[in-house]
C-alpha cells in the first residue's frame, strides 16, 4: 500500500474513532475530543510505516529551528535593549562635560557605560566605544555621537551554522541652548566665609555654570548671564542716582525735634538716642517723593541731587538702597520700577558700631573705607554691585570671581531674591543698561527665564551687641527694628519692633515673593533654590515650594557639592537630550 493510502487510512480510522467517541457521549465534547486523542496516540503507536515517523521527525526538526531563531532572537532583543540604555546614559553623561578635553570626557562616558553594561553582561563580549562629536578649531561640539557592539553566542541556532550574534547601538546626544537669560543671586553675608572655603566653592560652582553654557566662546546668540549678590541689602550700582528719593537740600523739618541734638546720633547715650526716633516713628509729610508719608530715616540723611550730602563731609553713595516698605503696599516684593516707586538710598547711621572703637567714627580716617569688608563708613554692609545680564563670558567671570563676603545687618534672601526678579523683569527693560530689548519680555519666543537662588543661612535681623538700654538692632535694608518700619502682613496697625518679629516677617515676604514671581511671570521664570551647609526645616520647605519643580530644590550638605549642582542646573538650562 502507498504512503498515501496509508495515510488515508489512517485518518479514515482516526475519523471513525472519533465519531465513536461522540456517539458515546452524545456531544462533541471534552471527553469525546479526549476518547478520541487516546485512540490515535494508540493507532499511531501500532502503525508499522516508517513514513509518518520520518515526517514527523522533520517537523520536530523544522520546529526546533523555529524555537532556536526565536530563543535566540530574544536573547538579541534582550541585548540590544540593554546595550541601548547603557549607551544613553553614557552619551548624557559625556554631553554634560562635552567642553573638557576630550580624553577627560571619554573617560567619564566609558565609565557609565561599564556602570550600565557591565562587562561580561550575558557572556557579551563588547570592542571599544566608538566616541565622535562635531567641534570645530572654532566653535565646541554641539553633538556627540557614541556607537557600541556587542557579541554573544548562539543557543539552538547553532544547529544552523550560526554560532554568535552580534547587536549594535548609536546614541546621539544633542546640546541646544534656546535663548536663555539667567540670574545668579548668589549670598555673600559673612558666614559664607565661615570658612572661606564655603564662598570659594560657591563661586567655582558659578564658573562651571557659565562654562556649560558659553563653552569656549565668549558670547552665544540670546544667551545673558546676570549676577545678584546679597546681604541684608543689595547694591544696585551707584550710576542709578535717578532711582532714588531726592530729599531737599537742607536738614528737614521734623515737629518736636532738635535735629541739632541728634547730629551725630550715638547709640552710646540711649537717652539722647531715644530723642532722635522721634523723627523715625512719626509720619511726617515733606514734600518730596512719592514715599514722603514715611518718616525720613535720619536727619543726616538728605540727598541733593545729584550728589548725596552726608556730614561732616561729602561721601560717596556706594549703590545699596533701602527696601520700599510702606506698611500699606507690598512694594518691596514686586517688580515695580523706579518710576512707580522710588528708592532711598541705604547709608549706614553714624553711630557707634563695634565695642572698643573710637566714639568718633565718621572722621577722615575711615569715611574713604567704604567699599572694604572691615569699612566703617557709611556704606558698610553694603556688597558688591549687581552685574546686570550681559552676552559677555568674561564680564560675568569677573563679577563672580570679584566676589565677598559682608558682615553686618543680617541675611535677606528676599531683597536678593526681588532683584533678582527685577534684573529679569521686562518692566526694567532698558533700566539697567539702556538697552531698551533687555530685559526681553516673559513672552519672548524661543526664550527661557531662569533664576537660581543660594542661600548658606536663614534670614536673619542682627541685634546690636552690648547696647546700652533698649536693643536698637542693627541697621539694614529695613531700617533698625526697633523703628517699627517692617509691619506685620503691611498692616500699618501692627509695626515690628523686635528681632523674632522682624525674622518671621521675612519669612513670610520670602513666600508671597516667590508666588508674585511665578504669577508675574506666568511660570515663565524657571526658579532653582540652593541651600548649602544649612539645616532649617522652615527654610527647606520654603526653598522647596519656591522651586518651580521639586526637583529643582537642591540641598548641599558640604559646599563641594556645589559645583555638581550648578552643572546639573546648567545642563537642564542648555537642554541636554538624546536625539538619536
Amino acid at each position: 500500500m502507498g504512503f498515501g493510502m496509508r495515510w488515508m487510512n489512517f485518518a479514515g480510522d482516526s475519523r471513525r474513532e472519533r465519531r465513536q467517541a461522540e456517539g458515546a457521549t452524545g456531544e462533541r465534547g471534552f471527553s469525546g475530543i479526549l476518547a478520541a486523542t487516546q485512540n490515535f496516540s494508540k493507532r499511531f503507536a501500532r502503525d508499522e510505516s516508517g513514513a509518518v515517523i520520518i515526517l514527523v521527525g522533520l517537523v520536530i526538526i523544522v520546529l526546533s529551528l523555529f524555537a532556536g531563531v526565536a530563543f535566540d532572537s530574544a536573547r538579541g532583543y534582550l541585548l540590544k535593549s540593554k546595550l541601548s540604555g547603557a549607551l544613553d546614559a553614557a552619551g548624557l553623561a559625556g554631553g554634560r562635560v562635552m567642553d573638557l578635553p576630550a580624553v577627560q570626557r571619554n573617560a567619564d562616558i566609558n565609565a557609565y557605560f561599564q556602570a550600565n553594561f557591565p562587562p561580561g553582561f550575558m557572556g557579551a563580549t563588547t570592542p571599544p566605544l566608538a566616541i565622535t562629536d562635531n567641534a570645530t578649531e572654532e566653535d565646541a561640539a554641539t553633538e556627540l555621537t557614541v556607537t557600541a557592539n556587542a557579541t554573544v553566542g548562539t543557543t539552538l541556532m547553532r544547529l544552523l551554522g550560526i554560532d554568535d550574534m552580534t547587536v549594535a547601538a548609536r546614541a546621539v546626544i544633542r546640546r541646544q541652548v534656546r535663548g536663555l537669560e539667567v540670574v545668579m543671586v548668589l549670598d555673600n553675608t559673612g558666614s559664607m566665609c565661615s570658612p572661606c572655603s564655603k564662598l570659594e566653592d560657591m563661586r567655582t560652582a558659578a564658573l562651571s555654570l557659565v562654562d556649560i553654557l558659553y563653552g569656549p566662546k565668549e558670547t552665544i546668540p540670546n544667551l545673558w548671564v546676570g549676577l545678584v549678590p546679597f546681604v541684608h541689602s543689595v547694591n544696585v550700582g551707584n550710576n542709578h542716582t535717578d532711582w532714588l528719593v531726592q530729599a531737599p537740600a537742607g536738614p528737614p523739618a521734623y515737629p518736636n525735634v532738635n535735629v541739632a541734638a541728634c547730629l551725630p546720633v550715638d547709640d552710646d547715650n540711649p537717652a539722647r538716642y531715644d530723642v532722635c526716633q522721634q523723627h523715625l516713628t512719626t509720619p511726617v509729610d515733606h514734600g518730596h517723593g512719592n514715599d514722603d508719608t514715611l518718616p525720613w530715616y535720619h536727619p543726616d540723611y538728605y540727598v541733593t541731587s545729584p550728589a548725596l550730602s552726608y556730614p561732616p563731609a561729602n561721601i560717596a553713595w556706594k549703590g545699596c538702597v533701602e527696601a520700599r516698605i510702606r506698611p500699606d503696599t507690598g512694594s518691596d516684593i514686586t517688580d515695580d520700577p523706579p518710576s512707580v516707586r522710588l528708592f532711598r538710598p541705604y547709608l549706614f547711621p553714624q553711630t557707634h558700631i563695634d565695642e572698643g572703637k573710637d566714639d568718633n567714627e565718621w572722621t577722615a580716617t575711615f569715611q574713604n573705607d567704604n567699599a572694604t569688608i572691615d569699612g566703617d563708613g557709611p556704606n558698610i554692609g553694603c556688597g558688591q554691585a549687581i552685574q546686570a545680564l550681559t552676552d559677555t563670558k568674561t564680564t560675568i567671570n569677573t563679577a563672580i570671581n570679584a566676589m565677598q563676603s559682608w558682615r553686618y545687618g543680617g541675611t535677606a534672601i528676599k531683597q536678593g531674591m526681588v532683584w533678582g526678579w527685577r534684573a529679569l523683569s521686562p518692566r526694567w527693560a532698558g533700566l539697567w543698561d539702556g538697552d531698551p530689548d533687555k530685559p526681553l519680555a516673559y513672552d519672548a519666543p524661543l526664550m527661557d527665564k531662569a533664576l537660581i537662588v543660594l542661600t548658606d543661612g536663614e534670614q536673619v535681623c542682627w541685634n546690636r551687641k552690648n547696647f546700652p538700654g533698649t536693643d536698637p538692632g542693627d541697621y539694614n535694608a529695613h531700617g533698625r527694628y526697633i523703628w517699627g518700619r517692617l509691619h506685620t502682613n503691611y498692616n500699618a496697625a501692627s509695626p515690628i519692633t523686635n528681632k523674632s518679629g522682624c525674622e518671621n516677617e521675612l519669612d513670610s515676604r520670602l513666600v508671597q515673593l516667590c508666588n508674585n514671581i511665578k504669577t508675574a511671570s506666568a511660570g515663565s521664570i524657571k526658579i532653582y533654590t540652593i541651600m548649602v551647609e544649612v539645616v532649617s526645616g522652615s527654610l527647606e520647605t520654603m526653598f522647596r515650594n519656591c522651586a518651580t519643580k521639586p526637583e529643582w530644590f537642591f540641598q548641599a550638605p558640604d559646599s563641594s557639592d556645589l559645583e555638581a549642582i550648578f552643572q546639573t542646573i546648567a545642563n537642564e538650562l542648555a537642554q541636554l537630550r538624546v536625539a538619536e
